[in-house]
């Protein structure tokens, strides 16, 4: 028979032996330190007069407004294909289009409305209250979303100072190209390339609600002697 009691000791070794052997493995191995900030974990080194510095590669991001296209007509229509489709063959540098969809908060609207419904004459406020109730039912029942679309512009150059002149000139070249499409075409700034990454960073949260701009449009207008004027 097999003493068991004897095999014990080989068992103790063994045992002791492969946890030594972790332990040293483990020292031995180096250890990835952690981002401590947001910058090193997007791995982005700068963001200054609307450019992104990433090591080597410097990007502009530039925010592209729209046309009603497909109220256009055919031949329209071809006109803008053939003038989008000849800046994309210009181009001898790379680009990157970034659309990113978020929900309009309509709640910032109505409390402004709720103020000018106040402030409006008495024959007014049924009418505005209308239009408060009608934009609080619309947005219950439905989601408003925006489309923004994004054009990213490189360039891979050691030397700062010539890739962001070098920016600015392929800038120029897609805003001109745009604009001839019809589309109205604008770089961003540093707070709004900032604003970009935390919505990106963050669509599980509210970051991707877009506030609705206010647009300093008066509820109504009053008549006096001299002509119409803001109320």
């Amino acid at each position: 028979m097999v003493n068991y009691l004897s095999l014990i000791p080989f068992v103790v070794l063994i045992a002791f032996g492969g946890y030594f052997y972790y332990r040293y493995k483990k020292q031995e191995s180096p250890t990835e330190e952690e981002p401590t900030t947001v910058q090193e974990l997007l791995g982005i080194s700068d963001i200054s007069n609307g450019v992104i510095s990433v090591g080597n590669r410097h990007c502009k991001i530039l925010a592209v407004g729209s046309i009603n296209y497909h109220l256009m007509s055919e031949h329209e229509q071809d006109l803008v294909d053939s003038i989008f489709a000849s800046l994309l063959a210009s181009l001898n540098f790379p680009i990157q289009i970034y659309v990113q969809t978020r929900l309009l908060d309509l709640s910032g609207a109505i409390e402004e409305l709720s103020r000018d419904i106040q402030k409006a004459p008495e024959n007014l406020k049924p009418y505005g209250q209308k239009l408060k109730d009608y934009l609080q039912e619309w947005i219950r029942v439905r989601s408003v979303m925006l489309r923004n679309p994004y054009v990213v512009i490189i360039c891979d150059n050691d030397n700062a100072t010539e890739a962001r002149r070098e920016l600015e000139h392929r800038q120029q070249l897609v805003i001109e190209g745009l604009s001839r499409c019809g589309l109205p075409t604008r770089p961003l700034d540093d707070n709004e390339i900032a604003e970009l990454f935390y919505a990106i960073y963050n669509s599980k949260t509210r970051a991707l609600i877009a506030p609705l701009k206010n647009t300093n449009s008066p509820l109504y207008v009053r008549r006096k002697e001299d002509g119409l004027v803001s109320a």
